[in-house]
C-alpha cells in the first residue's frame, strides 16, 4: 500500500468519524439542528519568495495601483449538525468542500504535478492557482446578547486537488493528491434571524503545511505563517431545533 492510499484511508475515515457524530442524534431526526452554510474568505497576498522569505521589490510585485487588492479568496460549503448543547454553549461538527483561489503573480515549480519523470528546472511564473480542499468545521457558540452570539471556529482543510496557469492562460499542471492542508483558529461573531445565521470571523492562528507549488525552496514541511484574513459566512437551517420540535 502506497503513502498516497494511506492518506486516501486516512481522509476517509475522518470522514466517517465526523459522519457518525453527526448522525448519532439519540432517537431525534437527523434533519434537526442540521444547517447548510456558504462560506466567504479574503486575505492578504503572501508575498514571500521561493524559500518563504520576505520578498524584494521585483517584477512580481503586485503593480503599484492594485496594492490594496485582497486575494487569495476562498469558497466554501458545508452541512453542519448540532452535536452538542450544554447549558449556553453550542457546538456544532460539518462536512464541506472549499476552494481556495490564489492571483498574486509569482515564479512556481511547474515540475509539481509530475512523479519521478525529468523535468527542467526553469522558472514559469503563476497568477492563477487554484486549490480544491475539504474541510471539517467545529463550531463552538455562545449567546452574549439576545441573537448575537460570540463563537470559535476550528477549521482542519485537507488537500484535493490542485491546478495551476500561465498568466497566458496555459496550463502549468495540475495534481489529485489526499493530504493535510491547514488547521485555521477563527474567533468571531455570529447573528441568528429566525433560521438564517450570519457569522465574522477573524483567523488568529493557523499551521500549514508548506506548498511545495509555491515554496519549492523551503527546507521545512509546517510552518505558522498566518498572513490577515477574514471569514463571512451565511448559513440556513433546514430542519426544527430540538425546543421546536419538543413544543
Amino acid at each position: 500500500m502506497n503513502t498516497t492510499q494511506i492518506r486516501i484511508q486516512i481522509f476517509f475515515a475522518i470522514l466517517v468519524w465526523c459522519a457518525g457524530g453527526i448522525t448519532s442524534a439519540r432517537a431525534q431526526s437527523f434533519w434537526n439542528d442540521l444547517t447548510i452554510s456558504v462560506e466567504f474568505a479574503a486575505a492578504h497576498h503572501d508575498k514571500r519568495t521561493s524559500s518563504r522569505k520576505e520578498k524584494p521589490p521585483s517584477i512580481f510585485n503586485i503593480p503599484s495601483d492594485s496594492e490594496e487588492r485582497w486575494a487569495p479568496w476562498q469558497y466554501g460549503i458545508s452541512l453542519n449538525k448540532k452535536v452538542l448543547e450544554w447549558k449556553d454553549i453550542r457546538l456544532d461538527i460539518g462536512l464541506g468542500y472549499s476552494l481556495e483561489h490564489l492571483t498574486y503573480l509569482r515564479p512556481v515549480d511547474h515540475c509539481f504535478h509530475l512523479s519521478g519523470d525529468f523535468c527542467f528546472d526553469i522558472s514559469i511564473s503563476c497568477d492563477n492557482y487554484k486549490r480544491h480542499l475539504g474541510q471539517i468545521p467545529i463550531r463552538a457558540s455562545f449567546p452574549i446578547v439576545g441573537d448575537l452570539k460570540v463563537e470559535l471556529l476550528v477549521l482542519p482543510l485537507f488537500d484535493i486537488y490542485k491546478k495551476a496557469w500561465r498568466p497566458s492562460g496555459d496550463l502549468i499542471g495540475e495534481k489529485m493528491t489526499i493530504d493535510f492542508y491547514s488547521l485555521e483558529i477563527n474567533p468571531g461573531i455570529q447573528y441568528q434571524i429566525n433560521r438564517i445565521g450570519l457569522a465574522v470571523n477573524y483567523r488568529l492562528y493557523q499551521v500549514k503545511k508548506i506548498d511545495r507549488v509555491i515554496f519549492s525552496s523551503s527546507s521545512e514541511k509546517i510552518e505558522h505563517y498566518n498572513p490577515l484574513k477574514f471569514w463571512f459566512s451565511v448559513g440556513y437551517r433546514l430542519g426544527m431545533q430540538n425546543n421546536e420540535h419538543s413544543n
